[in-house]
């Protein structure tokens, strides 16, 4: 009887899924991201703050970090995967990098983390992110939470 019971508490944890120290996903093996919150970021070991925890704030994080190592506009250009205009646009989702005077065209969550890990990849940016799925159905794995980086601990 014991070991029917221990079989049980086995298939129950099983099914519990990962944790979300279990949860560890490269840059080409990048999950759907979809109705998900970022719980924690860092960009080139700079941890944003709770207010620029949204994945787009990433991205403009990202290429700011792309600046301050020395990228410039035309470089940092050329490798965008979304759309930008050069100099400042502030309507249709676009939001003004200062530092580089480029104009960044917000992408739902794997958009932009697409554009982040192949900025980051080829600048040598470290990027780190801890993010939950959303508790719906439409979620990839509804209440998990998993991990992404580019150059960091995770990866």
């Amino acid at each position: 009887m014991g070991r029917a019971l221990d079989a049980l508490d086995a298939t129950s944890d099983s099914k519990s899924g990962p944790t979300a120290a279990q949860m560890h996903f490269g840059t080409g093996s990048a999950p759907d991201l979809s109705f998900t919150s970022v719980k924690h970021a860092s960009v080139d070991g700079h941890v944003l703050q709770p207010v620029e925890t949204y994945w787009n704030s990433i991205l403009l994080a990202t290429v700011r970090a792309v600046v301050k190592h020395g990228g410039l506009q035309k470089q940092i250009a050329s490798k965008l995967l979304v759309n930008y205009v050069v100099g400042q646009k502030g309507n249709g989702g676009y939001k003004y990098i200062a530092e580089a005077d480029l104009s960044v065209q917000g992408q739902d969550a794997n958009g932009a983390w697409k554009a982040i890990s192949f900025l980051a990849k080829e600048f040598g940016i470290n990027v780190e992110i801890e993010f939950t799925w959303q508790n719906n159905p439409k979620a990839a794995n509804p209440g998990l939470s998993g991990n992404l980086s580019v150059g960091g601990v995770f990866e």
